[in-house]
């Protein structure tokens, strides 16, 4: 079973820091793909994570679904 979930680090940028948000999927603890700095917006990836936990999503097809995402993630 996959298992997709937000990573978070620091931006600093103009003497402010900024949390961005990414994906870590994984399977059987052994991590699959890795995407750094995909939103600013927590509440949106944590939702983009989730679905993409509840549908299993091939780490195959996540690029295009995440290009999907970037697209139009205002909709989640």
């Amino acid at each position: 079973m996959y298992n997709f979930s937000v990573i978070t680090e620091k931006i600093h940028f103009d003497n402010h820091s900024y949390n961005s948000y990414g994906i870590k999927a994984s399977k059987d603890g052994e991590v699959l793909l890795t995407f750094s700095h995909i939103t600013f917006k927590e509440k949106t990836i944590i939702k983009f994570a989730e679905l993409c936990n509840e549908h299993q999503i091939s780490p195959v097809h996540f690029e295009d679904i995440l290009e999907n995402f970037l697209s139009d993630f205002e909709t989640l």
